[in-house]
C-alpha cells in the first residue's frame, strides 16, 4: 500500500493501517488496546493513579 500511495492512489476511500498501534499497542490475543489492559489490571488490584505515578518516579530515579 505504501509503495502504491507514493505513486498515487485512485479515486475512492483508502484504508490506512497504523502499524505502531496494531503491533505495539494492541493485545495480540484479545485485540484490545494495551492501555485498557493496564487500566483493568489497576482497577482489579486497586492500584491508584498516585501509586502508579510514585512507582514510575522511583523507577526513573533508579535508572537516571
Amino acid at each position: 500500500m505504501l509503495n502504491q500511495a507514493r505513486k498515487g492512489l485512485g479515486y475512492g476511500d483508502q484504508k490506512l493501517f497504523d502499524v505502531i498501534s496494531h503491533d505495539g499497542l494492541t493485545d495480540a490475543y484479545n485485540k484490545i488496546a494495551m492501555g485498557l489492559c493496564a487500566e483493568k489490571t489497576a482497577s482489579d488490584l486497586k492500584i491508584t493513579r498516585e501509586a502508579q505515578d510514585e512507582y514510575c518516579k522511583g523507577s526513573y530515579r533508579k535508572h537516571f
